[in-house]
């Protein structure tokens, strides 16, 4: 982990460009919720009683944005997302729980790795 660190190595994430359609008087209440997704929207564009709104989100929160619209405008958004490519993450990188064994847990891996190649696998590959 180190030599990455060293290495300079960046994280990036996928982000998706969304076009967004809301009732005018919604926009108002969309544009704190597209902050808080890690969203960056251009300024919206107000056509009669319509706001579009353009710009990227992390495809981590799209889902959640989709699940979020219909409170905020009533059921009259229109939302459409494609991927864009990637972008580096600001902050800590993100994080999740290993599904095996950590190998810089050193001796417990060597033990399994010794286990495997002896042919004698655990009794559950979840141990």
């Amino acid at each position: 982990m180190e030599a990455l660190r060293q290495a300079g190595t960046r994280v990036h994430e996928p982000v998706h460009h969304f076009r967004l359609e809301v009732p005018v008087d919604t926009v108002g209440r969309v544009l704190p919720v597209l902050a808080r997704l890690g969203a960056a929207p251009r300024p919206p564009v107000v056509d009669g009683a319509s706001g579009t709104l353009e710009g990227e989100v992390p495809a981590a929160s799209a889902h959640a944005l989709r699940r979020r619209l219909t409170g905020l405008t009533r059921g009259e958004a229109a939302l459409e997302c494609a991927f864009a490519g990637y972008r580096p993450v600001h902050g800590p990188a993100p994080t999740r729980e290993r599904t095996d064994h950590d190998p810089l847990d050193r001796e417990a891996y060597l033990l399994r790795v010794v286990r495997h190649v002896a042919g004698h696998p655990p009794a559950s590959w979840d141990e």
